[in-house]
């Protein structure tokens, strides 16, 4: 069981001013609640936490962190790691602490590559965007990242590399095709090499370079449409380009006002809602969204040549 909160967290800060039904609940809770095998404390200063995340003020957050560290030296099975390393070295500490656990001990040196970071499985989450019941053969091909890469062929270990250009022909053989901020010759070719039915997925962010292809996610709608694509659909990613929290569905009026609502307590998040509101109201939300994921289906009997 994975927990990001435990019943330690009421031993924190304030326990003068606890009622003593509040004292009684978090008595029980540390008796009923199993002790942790693993317990990871990220560790960051007040003012990076701060920077990152825009909440509360960093004196605050230092405050929390020394109370979050004074905890951590009394239970046994605590670990700190340095959260103002780079995200991928945090995610690689943590995945050699738990493989401790789960193993039981250290990891012998393998003779084969090492294994892949469980974080990897993140970079797949663009899989649950599709509705097809299966994705075997998959193809990639724009700025694809060497670890997204490698979480590609956890799902398809021959997965093939679309690349533009005349000459250039493949069989028309997989369920799905993902592309990086790609060039529209890109998108051509990863068209001929899509099954019927099968999918693509466009990961892109908005742009003001006019020859590096559509600028919004919307001209990226349009551009799969005229492409003969079906089911077309736009998902925001939010926060972030890389790594999002979220992938929101931009038909959905309720979905992107919830988003919205959630981060409003981010730095600028206010500002930022309410243009974004503005652009949801007015229609112009895809337009409007910094980056995100647009998918469509190849249809069952492809388009004319004129098309691709």
């Amino acid at each position: 069981m994975l927990l990001d909160r435990l019943a330690q967290d009421g031993m924190l800060g304030g326990g003068e001013a606890k009622s003593r039904l509040r004292r009684l609940s978090d008595g029980l809770a540390l008796h009923v609640q199993p002790k942790p095998d693993l317990l990871l404390l990220l560790d960051a200063p007040g003012e990076v936490m701060f920077a990152r995340k825009g909440e509360h003020s960093p004196e605050v957050l230092e405050q929390w962190r020394n109370a979050y560290l004074e905890l951590a030296a009394g239970l046994p099975s605590a670990h700190i790691i340095d959260a103002s390393e780079s995200a991928a070295r945090v995610r690689r500490k943590a995945s050699e602490l738990l493989w401790k656990v789960v193993a039981g001990g250290p990891a012998a040196a393998p003779a084969a590559p090492e294994p892949i970071p469980l974080h990897m499985w993140m970079l797949l989450d663009w899989r649950f965007l599709l509705p097809a019941e299966r994705t075997r053969k998959l193809g990639y091909g724009g700025r694809i990242n060497s670890e997204a890469m490698a979480a590609i062929r956890l799902l398809d270990p021959g997965a093939r590399s679309i690349e533009p250009g005349p000459g250039r022909t493949a069989a028309s053989d997989l369920d799905a095709v993902l592309l990086s901020r790609p060039g529209p010759d890109l998108v051509k070719a990863a068209a001929s090499s899509l099954r019927p039915n099968g999918w693509i997925c466009i990961q892109a962010e908005r742009s003001l370079r006019p020859y590096s292809g559509p600028l919004t996610l919307a001209g990226w709608k349009r551009t799969l449409e005229k492409l003969g694509f079906e089911d077309v659909a736009v998902y925001w990613h939010v926060p972030r380009f890389e790594g999002p929290e979220r992938l929101v569905p931009t038909a959905s009026v309720a979905a992107v006002r919830d988003t919205l609502a959630h981060y409003s307590g981010a730095r600028f998040g206010k500002a930022k809602a309410a243009v974004a509101g503005l652009a949801l109201t007015l229609g112009l939300f895809d337009i409007a969204a910094p980056c995100g994921t647009v998918i469509g289906r190849w249809p069952e009997t492809a388009p004319g040549k004129d098309a691709v």
